[in-house]
């Protein structure tokens, strides 16, 4: 079991949706938004991952595999308005 660097869900790495190689290290994802996201800093989530017994978590909230919200907390309100933009965008 790997864990998708991004957004820190457990990937199956025979069903990982997306995978990406950095520095002769392979990395899985849960959603392409996911790997993009890395593919563009993967240093950005890979300090991360150094802090993974710490308490620094970056949330991420991928919605049909764009990345819709990252680095922050939403309130429920706030990830139903964010749900419902992206289902409007999909139109």
């Amino acid at each position: 079991m790997a864990i998708d660097p991004v957004c820190k869900m457990e990937v199956e790495e025979n069903k990982a949706v997306a995978t990406s190689e950095y520095k002769g290290k392979k990395y899985y994802f849960c959603a392409v938004g996911c790997k993009r996201a890395f593919d563009q800093n993967p240093e950005k989530y890979l300090a991360e991952e150094g802090r993974k017994y710490g308490i620094m978590f970056t949330p991420t909230v991928v919605i049909n595999d764009r990345i819709v919200a990252a680095g922050e907390v939403m309130s429920e309100g706030e990830l139903e308005k964010a749900i419902k933009k992206e289902m409007e965008g999909q139109s």
